[in-house]
């Protein structure tokens, strides 16, 4: 029995501790399932602000398109309607313009039909003066006629009356003569008469008909004036009407223009709380990833707490069998109490040992409650330290976060003002570079031009030389013997003169050189220029392909290990998973040890209401059956503890089951979230790498056409540089062909002193030294070949000449 008791007090201490284990498992979840409810909240609240922003933001963005599209038709609109405004100002000008012309024509035919009337009217007038002169001639002659009638007719009664036949036939003949005139004048008259009549009906009708004409004209001429008035009042109030169109069209773009930046302004404070947005949810991400840490510690906890437990379970699956053990030795001992029953001293020795040993168990029981209460209070002490933690972290990170803001501020600034001080850094040393250039220029110049100060320096001594020689003696010998050196001083100034025209034309071509080079020159700066900004431009493409690709080959590991961080995840949550899967076996395992145990105490059970029913006889029986009351009030007790241990098993089947359902949405979340980001970062990572191919292309064209440009440029200094030497090569040969023609012409002057001494001759070769000293002053480095083409046969032509006329005594003698 003492046995018993003692088993039964480990059990209830087991029970007790796997109570308290259920416990602090069942507060862990609720805890994790609270974490894990308010941040899927959280993410699904932040999920349906970004939902609604985006929302949001497509509907403002498709507003701004709309209103720019409205915008650029009305723009379009008014464009057409200006230019029609332009073709009907355009048209009207020119009708205005044509009928102007056809006025000035009408009226200037209107004159000459004004003029042409007036004519008509007056030679009407004449035709009408000249038909009433003739209508009276007519009337006079008609008179004339019937008074020569009458004359016949008294000629006649004469006649008859006389005698005198042969005079009165003379009369008559004479008379019929006149009357036949006269006849015939009347007819004459009447002819031009009718023709005048004629003419008066057809100038008449002509004038009536160009009036006819003029009035329709001008009526014509007067509708198209009011049609084209009409039409100019109708198109001004129809660019007055486009005016105030326009005038709205304007105000209704600047308003337009004010909601649009207004809806900027709220498109990038929503940007801006998008970005704090994603902060957020970043931070929740690292939020997430501490719990996932901090639950895989507690899971790893809870699997070392399993572990104790499974060795728990296989103690008390020792401590079963012992009881088994026990068991069977309690059914030897009870038959042997009943063989001892007579014996009552062995049985209250034993009922006091029972007894001692029950105390020491609810002392046990005690002390085990009392630890419990102390770990109770430990860990809620640590909740709360926990949980005033994370609120100071979230204090401290979202003061961390705006000083971020911040700073990413900051650093905006500091890119733009860095940017521009490269800027002007870039200018500074193209300014530099350019002045250098100037500077080099001049040295090169500087180098060219000792030779001719030294030239110069030389003809100085011999000028000086020269006037040594000029002496007053010697001008007066050169006086006497002036007359005999006339030929050969005319041959020299004939010499001097063709020297003269030779050089002056070298120095025309010099010049021509020296322009075309300084050209060239400039174009060559202007193309080292052009090549530098190529060159900056190129620096420039391969620093920014340089930096893409550095954020790349940063950003490929980056997204490597969130990829490989999230596969981990998934990896430790499937592991968690079967670890979940095998706890729950082993649940369900424990659940049908238990039934066993419940199934072996039903058997003690029956055995010991068989030992009261055959022990209800004595006393010891009656307290034997006190502490199997006792006992079964223990059983009991057990009884509840499991069925409460299977419910509880069961909630937490149910529980896990539950998790599992929600990290298995979880997994798929985060599965969808990792697809979704993959495709996003290959597509930025395509983009990249196309800009990137771009950039290559664009860096490797202008390479090229860099390297064209300088080998060009390399190829036109190598020939600038061969015609520089060549020209330096000739102009050493001119310095010296020319060095050997001042010797001679000094040995001229030596002979010419020695023997003639003629003053003319000494000026002439100070002439000649003078137009020396003034050619080297010309710029040496820019002469030509041509030059020694044009001198040498004419110095090979005067050292003949020279050759030739040397013995000058002879020629005199």
């Amino acid at each position: 029995m003492e046995k018993l008791y003692e088993e039964l007090d480990e059990v209830k201490v087991e029970a007790e501790k796997l109570r308290e284990e259920c416990l602090t498992k069942t507060e862990l979840m609720g805890t994790l399932k609270k974490v894990q409810v308010e941040l899927s909240a959280k993410l699904q609240e932040a999920k349906l602000e970004i939902e609604r922003l985006n929302k949001e933001l497509c509907v403002k963005s498709k507003e701004i398109f709309e209103v720019r599209q409205l915008c650029d038709d009305t723009k379009s609109i008014l464009q057409e309607k200006e230019l029609l405004l332009q073709n009907l100002n355009s048209a009207n000008q020119k009708m205005r313009v044509d009928y102007s012309d056809k006025i000035v024509k009408l009226e200037g035919e209107n004159k000459g039909l004004l003029r042409a009337f007036d004519e008509a009217t007056g030679k009407i007038c004449d035709l009408e003066k000249k038909v009433s002169a003739s209508e009276k001639e007519i009337y006079s002659l008609k008179q004339s006629l019937s008074a020569k009638k009458d004359k016949c007719v008294e000629a006649q009664l004469n006649i008859q009356s006389s005698r005198d036949l042969k005079d009165a036939n003379g009369i008559i003949q004479k008379l019929e003569e006149e009357n036949r005139i006269s006849q015939e004048q009347l007819k004459w008259k009447n002819e031009q008469f009718t023709h005048l009549e004629d003419a008066h009906r057809r100038l008449h009708d002509d004038s009536q008909a160009h009036k006819a004409e003029w009035g329709k004209e001008k009526s014509e001429l007067l509708k198209e004036i009011s049609s084209l008035q009409i039409s100019l009042d109708s198109q001004i109030r129809i660019s007055k009407d486009l005016e105030t169109e326009l005038r709205i069209c304007n105000q209704a773009l600047a308003h337009e223009e004010t909601k649009r930046k207004v809806l900027e302004m709220k498109v990038s404070e929503l940007r801006s709380q998008c970005d704090g947005i994603l902060l957020e949810h970043q931070e929740t991400k690292s939020k997430l990833e501490n719990l996932t840490f901090k639950r895989d510690e507690e899971i790893g906890e809870l699997r070392n707490m399993l572990r104790t437990k499974e060795t728990l379970f296989k103690e008390t699956k020792c401590r079963s069998s012992q009881l088994e053990q026990e068991n069977l030795e309690l059914h030897a001992s009870l038959k042997e109490l009943q063989e001892t029953i007579l014996n009552e001293a062995t049985a209250r020795s034993s009922l006091k040992k029972l007894q001692t040993r029950f105390n020491s168990l609810e002392k046990l029981h005690s002390k085990c409650s009392q630890q419990y209460n102390e770990k109770e209070a430990k860990l809620r002490s640590d909740i709360e330290k926990l949980t005033q933690a994370m609120k100071e972290c979230a204090s401290d990170l979202k003061v961390k976060s705006k000083e971020i803001e911040m700073l990413e501020k900051d650093l905006e600034g500091c890119h733009c003002s860095m940017y521009v001080q490269n800027e002007y850094v870039s200018i500074l040393l193209l300014v530099l570079k350019s002045e250098f250039h100037h500077v080099g220029t001049g040295k090169h110049i500087s180098t060219e031009l000792e030779p001719q100060n030294k030239e110069q320096d030389n003809q100085l001594f011999l000028n000086e030389q020269l006037e040594s020689r000029e002496n007053p003696k010697v001008y007066a010998d050169l006086e006497e013997k002036c007359e005999e050196i006339i030929t050969p001083t005319a041959e020299i100034q004939r010499f001097i003169e063709a020297m003269e025209e030779s050089q002056e034309a070298a120095l025309q071509e010099s010049k021509g050189v020296s322009e075309a080079l300084v050209k060239h020159n400039v174009h060559l700066a202007k193309r080292t220029t052009e090549l530098r900004d190529i060159e900056l431009e190129a620096e420039k493409w391969e620093s920014s392909a340089g930096f893409m690709k550095t954020d790349l080959k940063k950003s490929q590991p980056a997204n490597n290990m969130e990829s490989d961080r999230v596969f981990g995840i998934i990896k430790e949550q499937d592991s968690k998973l079967s670890d979940m899967q095998q706890k729950i076996s082993e649940l369900e395992s424990r659940a049908a040890d238990v039934e066993t145990l419940l199934k072996e105490n039903n058997l003690l059970r029956q055995e010991l209401s068989k030992l009261k029913n055959e022990n209800a006889k004595s006393d010891a029986l009656l307290t034997l059956e006190i502490e199997k009351q006792k006992l079964l009030m223990i059983l009991e007790e057990k009884d509840k503890k499991i069925h409460n241990l299977t419910e509880e098993a069961k909630h937490l089947g149910e529980k896990l089951a539950i998790a599992e359902t929600a990290i298995t949405e979880k997994d798929n979340l985060l599965y969808q979230a990792l697809q979704k980001a993959e495709s996003s970062k290959a597509v930025e990572i395509k983009s990249k790498n196309k800009v990137i191919d771009e950039l290559e292309g664009e860096l490797q064209r202008l390479k090229s056409q860099f390297g064209r440009e300088r080998k060009k440029l390399e190829g036109r200094n190598q020939e600038l540089e061969s015609q520089k030497n060549a020209l330096l090569h000739d102009i050493k040969k001119l310095l010296h062909e020319r060095e050997g023609f001042i010797v001679q012409m000094n040995g001229i002057c030596t002979k010419l002193g020695e023997s003639l001494e003629d003053v003319e001759l000494t000026e002439i070769l100070g002439k000649m030294l003078k137009h020396s000293k003034d050619e080297d002053e010309v710029d040496i480095d820019h002469t030509s070949r041509k030059v020694k083409k044009m001198f040498l046969p004419m110095q090979r032509g005067f050292e003949e000449r020279i050759d030739e006329r040397i013995p000058l005594k002879e020629l005199n003698h």
